[in-house]
């Protein structure tokens, strides 16, 4: 999905934070750690990228590239002896994998290869990696929703100070509510009178807080380019915000000088305290300006999100503060977000997108397959019902289907690419009225891993998953499946 997961990070600091030479204490796991950090001495990037060279050399080999019976046996092979090749333990190694991981373990930091050497060996251009910021694709057409923008637009103007409102924008599967929100943002952006904070919920991901964490991840980086001094003395004392969500941790001040600070451990008074300083921070981030939080496919928040975002919600001062939620309609049943903030006592509005109309869909045949007519559309349209994604679908076999079976030839020709676990997979959604418990399907059909099939047909835009709590359900994208290959 093009996305760096950091799997472990609890010793990570910046290198201008070190201290290890004044304190003359080693911190950090025999085997990854490099002789620099074992003697205490100066650490640059080449420490980084000795780690990167052993979880290499452990990826390829299954071992370890210093083995020993104790952990001093391990530095004390790092600090004295060469380091193997990976080729040499292992048979059918690519060699340039192997050189990569053994350059990266040398002894000396100098005899090691810089950030853009690694990147350039491995196929990856050279980038900035601090001012490279993750996105996802955006679509850069939108048809027919003039009024669900001018709505969302509404809402956001109307809002008063000291007011909280929930705005929920859901729509089927494949309706285009990324793309609406997309749009919707470019718009307020440009009107410049906003402080935007947008963020997405991940079924794969299960970190504490997900749908809040998304929300203060875009914090955290408006916060890079400019921070307000008002912001700066409040981070002196905001000790519990940055206990939930360390990325806010490096905006705070070491020294807090004199002052007696009593910090929650955790349960409700750590989330009211931290809520509070959030909302803080957020006032002075926007500086009187009103709020725009958005959070895509927010069917997969989490409950302890819905708690925060309501104390944030839920209040008599500051500027107007809206919270958008995006999700599938027919999710809103299980979504622990969202059921979490129905009770909430703030103002609470509502976006239903629907399938586009002809004359849309029209629109978008015209603008994706470059021609249209009346013929053509009504084939599409007969197929597709509106349906934005499955129109795209329909216009991506146009010109290589006579036929009237568009919508079907695009499902087969996607799962034609697929692997057989996939394809396995997706036949037995099809055949289920009811979606399906991961693990059921996973037995059922004795597949030796299903996270594979899982997220490829997910992608593809073939299946979908819903969620409730730790239980994950699985169901073919859209009903119109059913419908075009029965028939």
């Amino acid at each position: 999905e093009g996305r760096v997961v950091l799997l472990d990070f609890g010793l990570a600091i910046p290198l201008s934070f070190d201290d290890s030479i004044d304190r003359k204490t080693v911190v950090g796991t025999p085997g990854f750690m490099s002789p620099e950090q074992v003697t205490a001495s100066k650490v640059t990037p080449a420490t980084d990228w000795y780690s990167f060279g052993a979880l290499l050399f452990q990826a390829l080999t299954g071992q370890l590239p210093f083995r020993g019976g104790t952990a001093l046996e391990v530095i004390e092979r790092q600090m004295k002896e060469e380091p193997r090749r990976a080729v040499d333990v292992v048979v059918g190694i690519p060699d340039d994998l192997s050189s990569l991981a053994y350059d990266c373990l040398q002894r000396e930091a100098e005899r090691r290869p810089s950030g853009g050497d690694v990147l350039e060996r491995i196929g990856l251009p050279r980038f900035d990696p601090m001012r490279r910021e993750r996105s996802r694709e955006r679509s850069t057409v939108l048809i027919g929703r003039g009024r669900e923008l001018r709505r969302l637009r509404g809402y956001i103007d109307s809002a008063q100070r000291g007011q909280g409102r929930l705005v929920l924008l859901h729509g089927s599967p494949g309706s285009g509510k990324s793309a609406l929100a997309d749009h919707f943002l470019d718009d307020v952006r440009a009107a410049g009178n906003a402080l935007i904070l947008a963020g997405r919920c991940s079924v794969w991901e299960s970190v504490p807080l997900n749908a809040i964490d998304s929300i203060v991840d875009s914090l955290t980086r408006e916060l890079r380019r400019e921070r307000p001094e008002a912001v700066e003395r409040i981070m002196r004392t905001a000790l519990s915000v940055t206990q939930l969500f360390p990325v806010l941790a490096g905006a705070a001040p070491a020294d807090v000088g004199d002052e007696r600070i009593s910090v929650p451990t955790s349960g409700d008074r750590l989330m009211a305290r931290a809520a509070a300083e959030l909302r803080s921070i957020l006032f002075a981030t926007a500086r009187g300006r009103p709020i725009v939080m958005l959070l895509d496919d927010a069917q997969w928040g989490d409950y302890r999100s819905a708690q925060v975002f309501q104390r944030l919600l839920e209040r008599e001062d500051g500027p107007p503060m809206v919270l958008i939620l995006c999700y599938r309609t027919e999710d809103w049943r299980t979504s622990l977000l969202i059921q979490g903030l129905s009770g909430a006592e703030v103002d609470r509005r509502e976006v239903h997108l629907l399938e586009l109309s002809r004359a849309m869909t029209y629109k978008l045949v015209k603008v994706r397959h470059g021609r249209g007519g009346r013929r053509l559309v009504d084939r599409v349209f007969r197929q597709s019902g509106g349906n934005p994604l499955l129109t795209e679908m329909v216009v991506d076999v146009l010109k290589s289907s006579p036929d009237d079976a568009l919508l079907a030839r695009a499902f087969n020709s996607r799962l034609e690419r697929l692997s057989a676990p996939a394809r396995l997979l997706f036949a037995s959604l099809f055949s289920s009225e009811d979606p399906v418990p991961e693990e059921i399907a996973e037995s059922t059909l004795e597949l030796f891993e299903i996270d594979e099939p899982v997220r490829t047909l997910s992608n593809e835009k073939l299946i979908r998953l819903r969620r409730t709590g730790d239980l994950r359900e699985l169901d073919i994208y859209h009903p119109r499946m059913r419908e075009v290959l029965y028939s």
